[in-house]
């Protein structure tokens, strides 16, 4: 175990990083095809965070909703399966549900976007190497550019991640680079990663010294738990 960092892809330093409203603002602005920024954000009370059973390493408790009341749930999956195609879908959908009361209008809904960040590869197309972010709608298969609003799902793949290009947004690339190599074996935070606020920030909530003994603990036992389930030879 990497005694100076902690990998923020692992359940409860992800949960640390991302309890900060600035921090979770910011990577959602980086990440996210958006219409417009994000200006705010508030976390929506955890029992009306969407939890679905049998939904193995992952987080699906990162719920919140931005000034105009656009509903955002952040998991993170660290195994793929084909199961999870039918699950995204499931836990987007109870974002939209959990908002209506029983006997209440349709019309106060708010807009969903369930935002996966998975660390594997589920698109092993070649010409698909490096494509690694995927934003789904709800379109009309004759004209696609008739959107049934109300929900969007985006996946990221991070193994898939190389900035390439200065096209690639900063902020992008920085918050990308964080969660892939945060926590691997020798890393340490570079300049580029250091210069900018948020992730700094981020990078410093991952300290191996900011965590007790019983959560170091908990910790590896997750980590132990997902190299067993990698080498289920079933899961694929």
């Amino acid at each position: 175990m990497n005694l100076n960092y902690l990998d923020p892809k692992i359940d409860l330093v992800f949960q640390r990083v991302f309890s900060r409203a600035d921090l979770l603002k910011d990577f959602l602005n980086a990440v996210l095809p958006l219409d417009a920024p994000i200006e705010s954000l508030a976390y929506l009370p955890a029992e009306q965070a969407p939890q679905v059973p049998g939904m193995r390493f992952s987080i699906v408790d990162v719920k919140c909703h931005d000034q105009g009341g656009q509903v955002f749930v952040v998991k993170l999956q660290l195994l793929w399966s084909a199961a999870h195609f039918a699950r995204i879908p499931f836990s987007g959908a109870q974002a939209i549900v959990s908002q209506r009361s029983s006997g209440s209008s349709y019309q106060p809904l708010c807009p969903v976007y369930s935002v996966t960040v998975l660390n594997d590869v589920f698109e092993k197309d070649p010409d698909e190497k490096d494509c690694w972010l995927h934003h789904y709608k709800i379109t009309q298969l004759a004209d696609h550019d008739k959107v049934l609003k109300g929900l969007q799902f985006v996946i990221l793949e991070l193994p898939k991640f190389t900035r390439r290009t200065r096209a690639e947004k900063q902020a992008t690339a920085l918050w990308l680079r964080f969660l892939r190599e945060t926590g691997e074996p020798g890393f340490v935070p570079d300049e580029a990663l250091l210069s900018y606020a948020p992730v700094a920030d981020a990078v410093k909530l991952t300290e191996f010294k900011g965590y007790s003994a019983a959560e170091i603990e908990s910790y590896q036992k997750c980590l132990d738990a997902l190299r067993n389930e990698k080498e289920l030879p079933a899961r694929r």
